[in-house]
């Protein structure tokens, strides 16, 4: 018997942080360079389903780092604002007023950027938006930053950023964690990557634990984030498409792809 968890990347609930940074630095520093290279080679190509926030979580999962929702707190400061890790500082402008909650904190490459309705003079984000910081400033400020389905291609792109000219709007940075491991738990994503929609179950052995539908490949619904509970077994897919089973590994990518023979599961390189 398993017991699964989805996370959907839209968990809705709330946190506070306290206002001392505490930070395994060499740690989360290691995942950060490993996150900026992953992204670095992903350059012009979609990760996950093409939204931010794969772009994030994917980068966090290759790293080293925790990708789990449930694992890194709830939304703050609303529902659909993720909370990437440990807070580093609050960069904000409200009624022409900018502020940064904790300008000692500098930050890396390799950090999250949660924006909210975020301007940069004429450059807008969306009410909710995730990049990852490419490059810091001798001060620790960002000055790059990887983006993914900015102008709505759904491809990772590296744009500079200046917060210092943020003129509406925050930016909530975090330090990713190091992933969060659990005996017989496994946490692993899918990304169906295949030209139509397609439907998998859950196993553990002939049990059926659960079905899931991804939609088409590029769409938010076609990536989906598990974590899997169980009693000294190890999970598998089953594409029932094709009646393809496929074991999971903890922390690995996965993607449903179209075969010479229908459609079918493998794990990515990454």
């Amino acid at each position: 018997m398993i017991s699964i968890r989805l996370s959907t990347l839209r968990t809705v609930a709330f946190v506070v942080f306290s206002c001392q940074f505490v930070a395994d630095t060499a740690s989360a520093q290691s995942i950060g360079d490993n996150m900026v290279t992953y992204l670095k080679s992903s350059l012009n190509t979609r990760v996950g389903g093409g939204r931010s926030a794969h772009m994030a979580s994917e980068a966090l999962r290759v790293g080293g780092g925790e990708f789990v929702p449930d694992d890194l707190g709830n939304d703050y400061p609303s529902s659909g604002d993720r909370v990437w890790g440990t807070l580093v500082t609050v960069i904000s402008c409200n009624n022409g007023g900018w502020s940064d909650s904790a300008p000692s904190n500098a930050s890396q490459a390799g950090d999250v950027i949660q924006f909210g309705s975020a301007e940069f003079g004429s450059t807008r984000y969306s009410e909710r938006y995730t990049a990852v910081i490419a490059k810091v400033d001798s001060s620790g400020r960002p000055t790059s930053v990887y983006q993914q389905n900015f102008d709505g291609r759904g491809l990772v792109q590296q744009a500079s950023i200046d917060p210092t000219n943020l003129s509406s709007g925050w930016m909530r940075i975090y330090r990713p964690t190091t992933r969060i491991d659990r005996f017989n738990e496994w946490k692993f994503t899918i990304v169906n990557n295949s030209a139509v929609g397609q439907t998998y179950q859950v196993l553990d052995g002939v049990y059926i634990d659960c079905q899931i539908s991804l939609n088409t490949s590029g769409s938010w619904g076609s990536y989906q984030i598990h974590v899997v509970d169980t009693i000294g077994t190890v999970p598998n897919y089953y594409l029932v498409n094709n009646q393809v089973s496929y074991f999971v590994e903890t922390a690995k990518g996965n993607e449903i792809y179209d075969s010479p023979d229908g459609p079918a599961i493998r794990q990515l390189s990454q």
